[in-house]
C-alpha cells in the first residue's frame, strides 16, 4: 500500500530532491507567526527560557546526536523554512514554527554555548552513527536552532 506521507513529499518544491521519503517529523519555519502556528522565542540569547537546548557540533556527552544530510531520502527530520515550500508540500508539514519575540507560546535557548542544557544536542554533517538524520534548508533559523527544536518540542510536548 502506497503511503500517503511519500507521496505528499515527492511534491516538495524544486529545492528539496524528490523522491519518496521516511522523514518522521517535518516542521516548516517562519519569521513572522500567523494563525495555527507555535510560536517560539528561540535563539542563544533568550533570558528565562522554558527550556534550554545546548546544540552545536562541538557539543560532548550530547544527550541526542543529529547528522546533517543532503536529500530528504536520507532523513528522520526534515527542517524547511515555510516559504521554500509549495502548496502541496505545506500539507505534509507535520508542524508549523515561527519565530517571536515576545508573547511566543514558549521561550527556548538554543546555541552552542548555553549553560546548564536541559537537554544537549551535537549535530554536524561529520556525526557518526547518529540518533536522527536531518534535512535542513533555512534562511531564518541556524543548523544549531533547527536540530535543537526538534528534542525541545518533545520535551515540552511530554510534560503536558
Amino acid at each position: 500500500m502506497i503511503n500517503i506521507r511519500n507521496i505528499l513529499f515527492l511534491i516538495l518544491f524544486t529545492l528539496i530532491p524528490l523522491g519518496s521519503t521516511h522523514a518522521a517529523f517535518f516542521i516548516s519555519g517562519k519569521d513572522s507567526c500567523g494563525f495555527g502556528e507555535y510560536s517560539y522565542q528561540i535563539g542563544p540569547d533568550v533570558l528565562f527560557a522554558d527550556l534550554k537546548v545546548k546544540a552545536g557540533p562541538d557539543v560532548l556527552f550530547a544527550d541526542i546526536t543529529i547528522q546533517i544530510v543532503d536529500s530528504v531520502q536520507e532523513a528522520d527530520l526534515v527542517f524547511v523554512d515555510n516559504n521554500l515550500l509549495n502548496y502541496q508540500s505545506k500539507n505534509a508539514v507535520d508542524m508549523t514554527i515561527c519565530k517571536k519575540s515576545t508573547f511566543a507560546d514558549k521561550k527556548i535557548q538554543i546555541g552552542p554555548n548555553v549553560l546548564f542544557a536541559d537537554i544537549s544536542v551535537k549535530v554536524g554533517k561529520s556525526v557518526m552513527f547518529p540518533d536522527y538524520k536531518l534535512f535542513f534548508r533555512s534562511e531564518n533559523y541556524s543548523i544549531n536552532e533547527a536540530a535543537g527544536i526538534f528534542p525541545a518540542i518533545w520535551k515540552l510536548n511530554k510534560k503536558n
